[in-house]
């Protein structure tokens, strides 16, 4: 019998894809198993003492929407949403308080790319199917701005990339959307992640897709020697061997939450749970109730499950409840000693003990919702549909949040001249464009160049001068013959105007006034008795006057616009500004609660943000960030 120990090897420190087709040869491997997690020390935790305020994260974590965080194997902080994983190292055990950063390490969704030409394209490792699914998905939106904006033909780039983010930060995605994540599971390299086009993992810092793994994977865990997920509609498992296939359980319903505990497979489906001892084993139920079972975790050495309102924990082979929460949370966790549970409103933390829980209200920002959290290193994690936040305690951080606050909503709003600009841009005021700029002058400028092919009809004979015999006549082949020709226009009143804007359309703008000096009474009797009757004016006469008017009307419409623009800039300046004056005084100074005045502020800040996005045409869709 041949040993199977370079069998195991191969099979602990396999590469999770070969080259084929649909996905690039990945020389990455990721270990299956995973050093057990210990229970953490129960120790008062200064978490839930006293008050404290969330302060927002900046850059992009600040601003994108996340759905999931995770304490991954390797010790880092990872947090996934809208498509994209980033990751927060772990602080050195030498110096605790060296800064860290968050890193983004890739991205478990479709890349979206617009192009107005081609239209949306998306690129990834995923099948055709899907990726045409996503495109055509994107281009209903941007087919539908289109017809809001009145506009069928541009957009702005901003616009879309507005469209595109929110696409992506889609609260509630479809099971079998790629931007789904459904659960996370730690291992030795980061951390496995189920999402709705499959399961990705984490390897040193990159993410990799598992080839051939299920769709629509609500959950993932390893147990047993092997990474086992499960879909709406079965329980699947993968051995980690490249060659193997992902195998299914055909008899087994799916759907629910994934764990191992006390070296077994249990799986949360249909309001019951059951147990897998063994990877051939039939599955046994455990605990079947009629209220729902939302959600199954193993922490500190136990085994948690939580109902509607209830948490429970299993002690031998008992259950007994633990926490019971004012309201139905979507999902609970073990994290470094706390029971955290999480609902679109509040989220709840509490330690091993069961005793009460301390309630932490969402952050106060307009339409945010509470999606996961965590504790990593003593410090309390929020992933919302508005970015990340972190649980500040004490009086300086109090003071300092609204100021922290402040700053992440004027990191959203465009600037003045972005605004400016594109107001100019609506409203054919733009100087580029009704001025001289290059590209009209060398337009007119440059030759037209056109290329003519034409066929000889006629033949070429060749007949010998000294012929002996019989008389022979040679037919050639007909020759093409080609002709290039460079046509080039150049318009001498063009010219005129590009050299002397006096003279341009001189003659056309004297018909002009003489046209408008018939219906004006008393307009053509002023012609006259300055420069006499109109028939008897003479080529000098006429060119004189033909030259004051045309260097009139230009300097009249060039100045009409200096104007324009001045008072558009002065009006879009004084909206903005009182705009901005409102977005500071709802965070920093805000009127009493439910007053006249904090009323009256948010209707007045709600009035200007239309205004401006009616003088962009709603290509910026600004909105006012109150608390």
């Amino acid at each position: 019998m041949m040993s199977s120990e370079p069998q195991r090897a191969r099979r602990l420190n396999a590469p999770l894809s070969r080259p084929s087709s649909l996905f690039k040869a990945l020389s990455l491997s990721l270990g299956l198993l995973v050093s057990p997690i210990t229970a953490s020390p129960i120790t008062a935790s200064p978490i839930t003492e006293g008050a404290g305020v969330w302060l927002p994260t900046s850059g992009a974590l600040g601003r994108h929407a996340l759905q999931w965080l995770a304490h991954a194997g390797d010790g880092a902080l990872y947090a996934l949403g809208a498509g994209e994983v980033y990751r927060l190292p772990s602080s050195p055990k030498n110096s605790p308080n060296t800064p860290r950063s968050w890193q983004k390490i890739g991205r478990y969704s479709p890349t979206l790319e617009w192009d107005e030409a081609e239209g949306v394209s998306a690129t990834g490792p995923f099948t055709s199917a899907l990726l045409s699914d996503i495109e055509r998905s994107v281009g209903a939106l941007i087919e539908e701005q289109l017809e809001t904006q009145g506009d069928e033909t541009w957009l702005s780039e901003d616009s879309v990339a507005f469209l595109i983010e929110a696409f992506e930060g889609e609260e509630d995605p479809p099971l079998d959307s790629p931007y789904r994540v459904s659960g996370l599971y730690p291992n030795s390299e980061g951390v496995w992640v189920a999402t709705g086009a499959g399961v990705w993992g984490t390897n040193k810092g990159a993410l990799v897709p598992l080839v051939g793994s299920p769709n629509e994977v609500r959950s993932v865990t390893q147990a047993h020697g092997r990474l086992w997920a499960s879909t709406t509609d079965a329980l699947w498992s993968w051995s980690g061997v490249i060659d193997e296939p992902w195998v299914r359980r055909e008899e087994e319903m799916g759907g629910g939450s994934l764990t191992s505990f006390q070296g077994a497979l249990w799986l949360l489906s249909a309001n019951a749970l059951y147990r897998l001892e063994a990877p051939n084993a039939p599955l046994a139920t455990e605990y079947a109730s009629k209220d729902g079972l939302l959600d199954l975790f193993e922490g500190g050495g136990r085994l948690w499950l939580l109902t509607t309102r209830q948490l429970w924990v299993r002690e031998g082979s008992a259950w007994r409840p633990c926490q019971r929460y004012e309201s139905s949370p979507t999902h609970a966790r073990w994290s470094e000693g706390h029971l955290i549970a999480v609902s679109p409103h509040q989220l709840w933390v509490s330690t091993e003990r069961c005793e009460p829980p301390a309630r932490f209200e969402r952050p106060r920002v307009s339409g945010l919702g509470l999606r996961d959290a965590l504790i990593s290193e003593g410090q309390l994690y929020a992933a919302t549909t508005q970015g990340l936040f972190t649980w500040r305690v004490g009086d300086q951080a109090g003071a300092s949040a609204p100021v922290s606050y402040l700053k992440r909503a004027l990191s959203g709003l465009p600037s003045f001249d972005e605004l400016y600009l594109e107001a100019l841009q609506v409203s054919d005021l733009n100087p580029r464009d009704i001025g001289f700029g290059s590209r009209p002058v060398l337009s007119a400028l440059m030759p037209d160049v056109r290329a003519f092919v034409s066929l000889d009809p006629n033949r070429r004979d060749e007949v010998p001068t000294f012929s002996q015999g019989n008389r022979q006549l040679t037919l050639l082949q007909p020759v093409p013959q080609y002709q290039v020709m460079f046509e080039w226009d150049l318009s001498f009143e063009f010219l005129a105007r590009l050299i002397n804007p006096e003279l341009g359309s001189a003659y056309s703008e004297v018909q002009s006034q003489l046209t408008l000096a018939q219906d004006q009474p008393g307009a053509d009797l002023a012609l006259e008795d300055s420069l006499g009757i109109p028939d008897d004016w003479s080529d000098d006469t006429y060119t004189t006057q033909a030259q004051r008017l045309a260097a009139t009307t230009v300097a009249l419409q060039r100045r009409q616009a200096h104007r324009d623009r001045a008072a558009l800039r002065s009006y879009m300046h004084r909206l903005y500004r009182e705009w901005v004056d409102l977005i500071y005084r709802a965070w920093l100074a805000p009127p009493p609660p439910q007053s006249e005045e904090r009323l009256q502020d948010a209707l007045r800040a709600e009035e200007l943000a239309a205004l401006l996005n009616a003088l962009t045409a709603h290509r910026f869709s600004l909105k006012t960030p109150l608390p």
